[in-house]
């Protein structure tokens, strides 16, 4: 089980049950992913090392440590450019859309229902998107729990 699934499987279950010691809203974390009361729950079990959360956590900086090394991630670093002439222009490409095989350029594109096109991850920026924010979330959640600045540095850098 990924560690991220694992970790949000902990604030859901133990969030609910455990109470919160922060006096006012201005001392939790503003977030948009993930519930902020139950984060702070999951980060107070962990400070009174709770087997469950500490398993996590460690995957969790495991992850975060690798994503530090990981390099920027970037869509110019995509091989072909949108049609729009500018590699800073997010492309995408719909699934189930392959070219034309009646027409040399294979244009227009032709709908094959339920068979996903290949060109869809090898030429979009959709993995390159996910990447990141699957990097900017561990991270993220790195500094909270851990409180490395490290962390904070490599997620705004992204």
């Amino acid at each position: 089980m990924p560690y991220f699934v694992l970790l949000t499987l902990i604030v859901t279950l133990f969030g609910a049950s455990a109470t919160n010691s922060f006096s006012t809203a201005a001392e939790e974390p503003r977030l948009f992913i993930l519930d902020a009361k139950n984060l702070v729950k999951v980060k107070e079990r962990l400070q009174s090392h709770h087997p469950a959360v500490v398993s996590a956590f460690k995957k969790l900086i495991r992850e975060a440590d690798r994503v530090l090394t990981s390099g920027t991630l970037s869509v110019v670093q995509k091989e072909l450019t949108p049609p729009s002439g500018n590699k800073h222009d997010y492309m995408s490409i719909a699934p189930y859309w392959w070219p034309n095989p009646n027409t040399p350029n294979g244009i227009p594109y032709v709908r094959r229902d339920g068979e996903i096109n290949p060109e869809r991850d090898q030429t979009s920026d959709r993995k390159r998107l996910d990447s990141i924010v699957q990097a900017v979330k561990t991270l993220s959640l790195g500094y909270f729990l851990a409180g490395q600045e490290k962390y904070a540095a490599q997620a705004t850098k992204l």
